[in-house]
Formats: C-alpha cells, structure tokens, sequence
C-alpha cells in the first residue's frame, strides 16, 4: 500500500498530479508554475541592460526589446498555464511544492513595469502601484495558506522565498523607479522582514533535513536572490548612497555568490529541465547589484568591469535560453501529459497510488529522498 495514502501531504501532492479522463485531447501543453521563472529571467535580464547602459554609452533598444521579450513570454504562459482549468490551478495554489511560484504571476509584470517608467511614466507608476501592491497581496495571501495547510520539512525550498521576500524587494525596486517613494520604503520592509524570517526556515531545513532531489536543486540558486534585490531596492531608496546597511547587504551577497560557487559541482551535474530557469534570475539579481556597486564606487575601469558583468549575464540566461529551444525541437521541454486513468469503482482517480516520477522532467533524475512518513516531496518537475 502506498505510503502517502490518507496522508494529508500525499493527498495534496497526489492532486498535483491530475488524470485525464479517457478521450480527453488537449491543445496546450500542461504546465507547472514554476515555468514562469521563464519570464522573470528575462525581466531581470531586461533591467541589467536597462541599468547598464548609461555607464557603457550604448543605447538602450536592447534592454527595451528584452523587456517587451518578457512581457511576451509571461502573457503566452499565462495562457498556456490557465488552459488547463480553474481546478488544475486550484491544486497548485493548494501544492506544497508548487504554491510559492504562482507568486511569479504578479512579480514579473511589476518588474517590468518599472522599466516601463523609463518610457512612460504616468502609466507606469499606475502599474507599479497596482502590481506592486497585488504582489504584497499575494504574499500575505500565500503565507496565510502555508499556515493552514500541513506543510512538512521535505517539500519546503528556495522557491518560498519569492512571494514575500523576493515579491517585496521587486515591488520597492520597481517603485523607486515610478517615483513612488513612501512605496518603496514600505514594500522594502516587507521584503526585510519576510526574508530573514522564511530563510532561517529554508536554511535550516537545507542544513538539517535530506538533500534536495534532483529535480529541486536548482531552487538553491533562489537563496541568492533576496541580498541581491535588497541591495538594488536599498541603493535606489537611498539614491546611490553607502552606509551600514548597504555594506552589510554588501557583504551577505558576497557571502551567497561563494555558497552558489559551492554547489557549482553539484549544479554541473544535473541533466537539463525547464527548472534550469530558477538560474536566471538570481544571476541576473548578482548583476544588478554588481553594476549598481561599480556605478557607486567608480572603481578604476568600472566601465570594464561592467561590460564585464553584462556579459556575464547575458551569456547565462542565453545558454539556458538556447539549451530550452534545443529541448522544444525534440519535445522534451514540457511536462509529460497526465496519465490517462478511468473512472473506477474503487474511488476517485485521486485516491489511487500513480507513478509520480515522470513529473521531474524528460531528462532529470531524482532521487525520491524523503524522511519516513513524511510523504513524497522529492519526484515532481518542480526544479
């Protein structure tokens, strides 16, 4: 008998993994939310260009045009992703793993909108202020169904970090950018206060608990987003200025660059899946903090060094941009299609044990470690 059945855990991760009725037929591709880390790699890209530009004398079309990239991709996912019905979404607000991604639906657009405030101010600061304040909404919202749900050490990771504390950040960066500065201030004390409380919950169950599968392990990059945002929505409230706080954060980046050069073995070691987009945006985040630094400090050919750091950035979210390409050409980018199961006598279709391993991806390979009794949190594409 499967281990997780009448266990509240196994129920919501067996609800995850929805049927198909018998000759159902779908146009679109079935899609977990963790696929809009698609579009926030290429927002963070768009605001690496956006900010470094100035400094190199180039024009800016092409953090423009990444933006508009961006704003594509996340209206065509949101498609795809709604597609498959307010039931399917339902499950996944309701998922331990997959919850904390949704948050990724509003975060994007906020992004983006505060590049928009380079073009065109009056609509983008309403954006902002309507984005900004559904992303801290969506925060509380989440948390409050982390607190009511049965949630267990094995299916928490890096991706808890982005409703509130990432979420916040994001909405203080894109509110300096509108000009909106009591905003700015507030959404950055959100994003404070959520990331020193969720990532001493994190850490302590990366530092404590069974490793990460396969196909979660590349969340691990998230845990460097949140010092890295702080630190640009910190700069723009303080107009470029350094002082403690700014140091300090500073320096906890630091700290978190030599943690991911750390797990760099161990990321090199993974096969491919759309998971590989969690890279994006944390690299694109050490970038932003990187060239906001050098634009503050006018170290000695910073100029250099920025080309430098853009280069850097570009060449990572396009080597995981083209490696996805070359995964759709051999229709191994999306999730396999839902097992086909009839209705039986027995119970509904979610009651019965399935085989949950397709979910971590065409090519990953999980490892299905999960503390005894805790239920199975390890082989989803979630990663």
């Amino acid at each position: 008998m499967n281990s997780t059945l009448g266990h509240p855990l196994g129920t919501a991760l067996a609800r995850a993994r929805t049927t198909q009725l018998a000759g159902e037929r779908r146009l679109l591709p079935m899609i977990p939310p963790n696929f809009f880390g698609i579009s926030f790699g290429l927002a963070g890209l768009a605001e690496v260009w956006t900010l470094a530009t100035p400094t190199l004398g180039v024009s800016d079309v092409v953090g423009r045009c990444l933006a508009v990239v961006a704003a594509w991709v996340w209206v065509t996912l949101v498609v795809i992703y709604l597609s498959k019905g307010t039931r399917r979404v339902q499950e996944d607000w309701r998922n331990p793993i997959f919850s904390p991604f949704l948050a990724l639906v509003v975060i994007v657009p906020t992004l983006l909108a505060g590049v928009l405030c380079e073009v065109e101010l009056p609509a983008g600061r309403v954006l902002v202020a309507v984005l900004s304040s559904a992303t801290i909404a969506v925060g509380g919202w989440s948390t409050g169904q982390w607190v009511i749900n049965d949630l267990y050490d094995e299916c928490m990771h890096p991706g808890y970090l982005l409703p509130t504390a990432t979420g916040g950040f994001v909405g203080s960066i894109a509110a300096s950018e509108a000009h909106l500065h009591l905003l700015a201030e507030a959404w950055f004390g959100v994003g404070m206060v959520s990331w020193l409380l969720v990532a001493s919950i994190i850490l302590n169950r990366l530092f404590i608990r069974p490793r990460l599968s396969a196909a979660l392990t590349p969340t691990l990059a998230l845990e460097a987003g949140p010092p890295m945002v702080a630190g640009v929505a910190y700069h723009a409230l303080r107009g470029g200025s350094i002082d403690a706080l700014a140091a300090g954060l500073g320096g906890y980046a630091v700290l978190m660059v030599v943690l991911q050069l750390r797990l760099a073995p161990i990321y090199l070691r993974l096969s491919f899946t759309p998971g590989f987009w969690s890279f994006t945006f944390p690299t694109a985040a050490v970038g932003l903090d990187g060239i906001e630094w050098l634009q503050t400090t006018r170290l000695s050919g910073f100029t250099t060094y920025t080309a430098i750091v853009l280069g850097f950035v570009t060449l990572v979210v396009a080597s995981i941009a083209a490696r996805s390409v070359l995964a759709l050409y051999r229709h191994q980018f999306f999730p396999p299609a839902p097992a086909v199961v009839a209705p039986s006598p027995e119970g509904p279709p979610d009651s019965k044990p399935r085989d949950i391993t397709s979910w971590a991806g065409p090519q990953s390979r999980t490892t299905g470690r999960a503390a005894p009794g805790a239920g199975d949190c390890a082989p989803v594409y979630a990663g």
